[in-house]
């Protein structure tokens, strides 16, 4: 901390030295309390245009409890919310409202991957305003028209009331040792950090991430927010032996207590999962050119390369989008903006991509093909499915690709899901509780020895 406040100050110092043009680019930001009216305005205006659907109706609530929670002491605090519930701006709601209240200095949303950092960037500037933009967005994929001096500048040390960044970021700020990324870590203290996707923080580095994260909490009077629909089990607790395993002491759920959240899971349960005794691409692509709309999810590039040729040779002449991680950014962005066009029109819509889309990405399909994955993967992409509830009962059918998943935790996640899907035929996948058991064996699985 020391470290980072003494070389922020020398580059600092030396800016306006020598360049004080440059050094007045990094002011103008809005404040917090700027901020914060301008979601309020936003959010209680959005909520007399919707529907009053069931799903509109858990958005409010969730947004409201967020409101209430804000007034609680700094600490760790979880928010665990169905997908779809609306956890991106009610998050950002008590963040705002929490840093106020506590006197703050700023607050930092980090996101895993690219794809949910572009939806919460577009959520963002919807709610908060484009031009100038009011937060700090700082990712890799960030498009040259919004790399403005400004926000180029306050990517440098973090120095500005909110700052939308991916985990890469946030944890190189925090284990790097190079001046130019340690330099943001004393803007963290006294800050509400929000982690989006928690359940992304890899079991083998979850050791030392919650234990820089708790030393912030603990000692520089920070606050965490772990906001997911697949809470990980993130409670200091013990082994059967005894052993201490890392987490936090106290933890507290924005959302309700268990019976509320519960509660909460049961209402937006909009999605039947079904097993596909397949292996085969062939019978995989037969399913998925059976259904006009559907969604389907593989777990390598070259899977979705070669379940797109056998779907598009079964569906010649209607349309098929292929999505990979190997796009750039703009690219990614034009085939969803294209993918959503499809969907708000009639005809089919078939979507045979990588995981990128399934955690933070808003699309609606009446049914979502899934190769075997770890439970986290698999609600994840449940919530690609009758995200708004328009429908009945959505579809999740869940089949085994013929190719296995990377060796690591995505394979260890995935044996496990199906040892529990052929112990367990009534399994309740979208239950809380059900989810934090799994990933206790995924934990026990890697050693953080």
């Amino acid at each position: 901390m020391l470290f980072s406040a003494l070389v922020d100050a020398d580059f600092l110092d030396t800016e306006a030295f020598y360049n004080q043009e440059r050094q007045e680019q990094r002011a103008g930001f809005p404040t917090l309390s700027d901020l914060a009216e301008r979601l309020r305005r936003h959010m209680d205006a959005l909520s007399t245009r919707v529907e009053l659907t069931a799903v509109n109706r858990l958005r409010r609530d969730v947004l409201d409890r967020c409101r209430a929670a804000a007034g609680e002491p700094p600490g760790v605090f979880s928010l665990t919310v169905p997908t779809g519930g609306g956890k991106t701006l009610a998050a950002l709601s008590f963040a705002l409202e929490h840093a106020i209240r506590h006197g703050m200095g700023r607050v930092v949303v980090a996101a895993p991957f690219l794809t949910i950092i572009d939806q919460t960037v577009a959520a963002y500037r919807d709610a908060l305003g484009a031009e100038p933009l009011p937060f700090v967005e700082h990712h890799s994929g960030i498009e040259p028209e919004r790399e403005t001096a400004r926000n180029r500048l306050a990517t440098e040390n973090w120095d500005a009331p909110l700052v939308v960044t991916t985990q890469v970021q946030l944890l190189e700020s925090l284990f790097a040792r190079r001046t130019s990324q340690c330099r943001k870590l004393h803007n963290l203290a006294g800050a509400v950090i929000v982690l989006d996707e928690a359940q992304t923080v890899r079991p083998e580095f979850r050791a030392p991430v919650l234990d820089v994260l708790r030393t912030l909490v603990e000692d520089y009077g920070s606050t965490l927010v772990l906001s997911t629909a697949t809470q990980p089990e993130l409670r200091e607790r013990r082994t059967p032996d005894g052993k201490a395993l890392p987490g936090f002491p106290r933890v507290r759920e924005i959302a309700g207590d268990e019976a509320t959240v519960q509660a909460q899971f049961h209402r937006m349960r909009r999605v039947a999962v079904e097993r596909a005794p397949t292996s085969d691409w062939d019978d995989v692509a037969g399913m998925v050119a059976a259904e006009p709309r559907a969604l389907a999810i593989t777990h390598l590039r070259r899977d979705a390369r070669e379940l797109a040729g056998r779907v598009q040779t079964l569906r010649p002449d209607e349309p098929l989008f292929h999505l990979s991680a190997l796009m750039c950014a703009r690219h990614r962005q034009q085939v969803l903006k294209f993918i959503r066009q499809a969907l708000a029109a009639a005809g089919p819509v078939r979507v045979v991509s990588t995981q990128l889309v399934e955690a933070g990405v808003d699309l609606d399909f009446p049914v979502v093909f899934r190769a075997m994955a770890g439970f986290d993967a698999l609600i994840q992409s449940a919530g690609r499915c009758n995200r708004e509830g328009r429908r009945v009962q959505g579809r999740l059918v869940v089949y085994d690709a013929p190719t296995r998943p990377p060796v690591g935790w995505l394979r260890t996640g995935a044996e496990l899901a199906a040892a529990e899907f052929a112990g367990r035929p009534d399994l309740d996948l979208f239950d809380p509780e059900a989810y934090r058991a799994f990933d206790r064996k995924l934990i026990a699985s890697h050693p953080t020895d």
